[in-house]
C-alpha cells in the first residue's frame, strides 16, 4: 500500500500498464490512447480505466479469434449505437459516455 498521497497506488499503476496494453494491442495512435486514458491523477482515470477494461472483457468474451478480439473497436458497426461508425470513433467523439454506450452494447450481446 502507498503511504504517500502525491504517488499513485500500485492498483491504478498495473490499470493504467493494462489498459495501455490492451489499448497498443487495439492499434491505436499514442493520441488516441491519451483521449480514451488520461493521466493517473485526472479525475476520469479510475472510471475511464474500468471501462477499457470491462470492454476488452465482453470482446474477449464474445469473440475467439484474436483479429475479432483486438480488431472490434476499429469495425464499422451499423448498430444504432454507433450509426455506422467504430465503436472507437463512437468514444473517442462521446469520451467517457461513449465509452458507456460501447460496454452496455457488448453487455447486450453477452446476456
Amino acid at each position: 500500500m502507498n503511504n504517500n498521497k502525491n504517488e499513485p497506488s500500485q492498483e491504478c499503476l498495473i490499470a493504467q500498464e493494462t489498459c495501455r496494453n490492451i489499448m497498443q494491442k487495439w492499434a491505436l495512435s499514442d493520441d488516441e490512447q491519451a483521449q480514451l486514458l488520461p493521466e493517473i491523477n485526472h479525475p476520469e482515470f479510475l472510471d475511464r480505466a474500468s471501462y477499457l477494461l470491462n470492454i476488452h472483457a465482453e470482446v474477449a468474451s464474445l469473440f475467439s479469434n484474436p483479429n475479432n478480439t483486438y480488431g472490434f473497436v476499429k469495425m464499422v458497426n451499423n448498430d444504432p449505437t454507433f450509426n455506422g461508425t467504430t465503436p472507437l470513433t463512437h468514444m473517442m467523439d462521446k469520451q467517457m459516455g461513449g465509452m458507456k454506450d460501447v460496454l452496455d452494447y457488448l453487455q447486450k450481446l453477452t446476456v
